[in-house]
């Protein structure tokens, strides 16, 4: 399968998507009033989308010239990225190969455009990262649900000063004032500096998916202030802390190898002892010794959403509601990106 044959195959023309994402992109931007200055340089910009899935196809890519005239050398970054909807039609095979990378292919004139089935973490560590992007597109990436694999990323787009566009869904009956504060909540704590948001309520219908709204509210981030704290770990409490007082929000993050690779399902009981471990790992890292970070855990565990019968099976101990941590770990570790922040 030649690459034009792979883009044909990928490339979805959902018009309703397709506009409804490029107005959320071009009406940040407009509010930020600083493109020039993404472009310093007499080059293309670099423009990644992260956390990408099938529906980051139906951009409309060739429109990012109205606001990148110099060029733009896109690359989409995600696990389900290369999701092929169909097989090669000449009866080839696709390879493990043709499965991970689209290799940067111009798709107009000035609009070249690389696809990494991959994580971002691998992807800034692999032969096709060519330097920081100027713009980072994250459409409702999921800052809180997958909160220890997002931290590292975040911590390397702030420190570097990239500036980020982040989208949340607006999930119905949740108000969509909710949802956008617990995310601006999230990335003050942090310590991200939001420079701008916003709501989009005006293309509600446009976006509009069942009971969810995709692009409800929009934040754009740019560099960070105070302490980044170094770790997910480290960052858990104080996060919980915050979305608990501002919001009434039970943050439980999950900690398992689905947060970075989709090859395996968890069990109930399985996400349930996620959560725990997380929440293990929050509480050890803020200096509780080991008898108070077990109540801690039972405490979060007993008042979580989760099915009670589901957290009975996990106090059970029952072999089937580990965690594989051991894999999160490798993964994590393999991944790890701290290497490229500045000090």
């Amino acid at each position: 399968m030649n690459r034009s044959n792979q883009l044909e195959a990928l490339r979805d023309d959902d018009s309703t998507i397709a506009e409804s994402c490029w107005k959320t992109v071009k009406d940040a931007m407009a509010i930020s009033g600083g493109i020039g200055a993404l472009q310093t340089e007499d080059r293309p910009a670099r423009v990644h989308f992260v956390g990408c899935s099938r529906k980051e196809w139906s951009f409309p890519f060739e429109r990012l010239l109205e606001i990148f005239p110099r060029g733009v050398e896109i690359s989409l970054v995600g696990l389900n990225t290369l999701d092929y909807p169909v097989l090669p039609q000449d009866g080839g095979a696709l390879t493990d190969w043709d499965a991970k990378v689209l290799k940067p292919t111009q798709v107009s004139p000035g609009v070249e455009l690389g696809a990494y089935a991959w994580t971002y973490q691998q992807f800034l560590r692999s032969e096709f990262f060519q330097g920081d992007a100027d713009f980072v597109v994250m459409f409702h990436p999921g800052l809180t649900q997958h909160f220890f694999a997002w931290y590292p990323v975040m911590g390397y787009l702030g420190k570097r000063r990239i500036l980020t566009l982040i989208t949340t869904y607006e999930m119905c009956p949740v108000p969509l004032e909710d949802e956008r504060g617990a995310t601006a909540t999230f990335l003050h704590t942090v310590g991200l500096r939001v420079v701008s948001s916003c709501l989009h309520n005006e293309h509600r219908a446009a976006c509009a998916i069942d009971e969810l709204y995709a692009n409800g509210a929009v934040f754009l981030v740019h560099g960070v202030f105070g302490e980044f704290r170094s770790s997910s770990d480290r960052a858990y409490m104080p996060v919980r802390a915050a979305l608990r007082e501002k919001c009434a929000m039970n943050f439980l993050p999950q900690v398992d190898c689905y947060a970075l690779q989709h090859d395996e399902m968890m069990t109930p009981v399985q996400a349930v002892a996620s959560a725990a471990e997380g929440a293990r790992r929050g509480a050890a890292a803020a200096g509780m010794c080991e008898a108070a970070v077990r109540e801690f855990v039972n405490e979060a565990m007993s008042t979580s959403n989760f099915p009670s019968e589901d957290v009975e099976l996990w106090r059970s101990g029952d072999a089937l509601s580990s965690p594989n941590t051991t894999k999160f770990d490798f993964l994590a570790q393999q991944l790890e990106i701290e290497s490229r922040l500045p000090e």
